[in-house]
């Protein structure tokens, strides 16, 4: 029998419980998010590629719902390799039909940089559209800052990293989807490949180990048939904020990594309720 490595979980027991795309309803769940992201991109019709930090990777489409709307600001995922703007933005239309301009965030991924860069490049993300508040046409005091499973991951981070420095003007709230908040299992897992951290930024990349200051009020969505793990890590980082500040959990009925999605597109979840009430939406 193969040695136990984490948790009681053997190395292919554990790369199973980060691997996202494991039953046929994931994978349709997955590919159905991409086609609905394709069809907001043709038909809103966003303003797409704009620069924040340089151009190139670091720029992002916003999807306007009137000036002065408050805006909600999207981190994809895909590994930390495969998002960006247009791939995962299936709930845009949603959004923006409930009056919030939505922001699908770019940024460079691995290989191309390491992830203490793609760390680095949302806070810039984050700050940039806040200070440009008005010339975006967004309200700059009613910000959310959300993201889906590797995604949710950096913009977590992100937001530790912008509370722990008292810098969370604008920030209305936090929605975080099926991530990773602790980086060290990941490092342990077939993961570790590309990652390739050192113990050190292992730490340092693990939201959950790094709260120090409350974020602002915070709702972790994770899908009730997601892996054990994958449900363990958002239960987790949810009690680490509660124990400070105001966070909850949310974990939805019946749904994978990619169907969890849905909560926050469909009126009067839970999820949309807290999004909706932090925006200050009737």
């Amino acid at each position: 029998m193969t040695d136990t490595i984490y948790r009681g979980y053997n190395r292919e027991e554990l790369d199973l419980q980060y691997t996202n795309l494991t039953t046929e309803e994931a994978k349709a769940d997955a590919a159905a998010l991409q086609e609905h992201a394709a069809r907001n991109v043709a038909e809103l019709e966003p303003e797409r590629g704009v620069s924040y930090a340089g151009g190139g990777a670091q720029a992002f489409d916003i999807y306007r719902a009137g000036k002065g709307a408050p805006a909600l600001i999207y981190v994809s995922g895909g590994q930390w390799q495969n998002g960006g703007p247009g791939k995962f933005c299936s709930w845009a239309d949603s959004v923006v039909a409930r009056g919030v301009t939505f922001i699908d965030g770019g940024f460079p991924q691995i290989p191309d940089v390491r992830l203490p860069e793609i760390v680095d490049s949302i806070v810039i993300l984050i700050c940039h559209i806040r200070a440009n508040g008005e010339k975006l046409g967004i309200d700059p005091e009613n910000i959310l800052v959300t993201g889906h499973s590797s995604g949710a991951h950096l913009a977590a981070l992100a937001m530790v990293r912008m509370a722990n420095a008292d810098d969370l003007e604008g920030i209305a709230g936090c929605y975080f989807m099926s991530g990773h908040y602790d980086v060290r299992p990941a490092m342990l897992c077939y993961r570790a490949e590309y990652l390739q951290l050192s113990v050190a930024e292992t730490v340092s990349m693990s939201p959950l180990l790094n709260v120090v200051k409350p974020l602002p009020p915070t709702m972790v969505a994770i899908g009730g048939d997601e892996t054990d793990e994958m449900r363990r890590q958002s239960a987790g980082f949810a009690e680490s904020l509660a124990a400070i500040g105001p966070a909850e959990l949310r974990e939805v009925p019946g749904a994978n990594h990619f169907s969890v999605a849905k909560d926050l597109a469909t009126e009067g979840t839970p999820s949309w309720n807290f999004v909706g009430a932090r925006l200050g939406l009737e």
